[in-house]
């Protein structure tokens, strides 16, 4: 895997079918990419949600979504898009935009 730039970038994958039960209240653990620079997670949680933490020199931001509703048995595209100069971060399933937050920058 190549670098993340925590300052702006983009993560789009695809989940295949069949991989998650997105309704069975279980944690399940999707993406995760630390450095000594920052930290980047997703997750479905055990209230069957889609869970982003974003963590960059003291600046952070979370996003979460229902994804109960997701057919288990299709594919669905995952699309995280942050910029720390524009101080956003967005999360998209299948090209829908789910939850959109300010990352919240550190005074230091």
């Amino acid at each position: 895997m190549k670098k993340i730039d925590f300052k702006e970038g983009t993560l789009n994958f695809w989940i295949p079918e069949g991989k998650i039960n997105y309704g069975d209240n279980k944690f399940f653990g999707i993406f995760y990419h630390s450095t000594e620079e920052g930290k980047l997670k997703i997750i479905k949680d055990k209230d069957n949600g889609l869970k982003v933490y974003y963590l960059f020199e003291g600046n952070r931001a979370l996003l979460n979504t229902e994804a109960h509703d997701l057919d288990d048995d299709d594919r669905h595209m995952i699309t995280l898009t942050w910029s720390l100069p524009e101080k956003k971060i967005k999360l998209y399933i299948d090209a829908e935009l789910k939850d959109e937050k300010d990352i919240e920058v550190s005074p230091f």
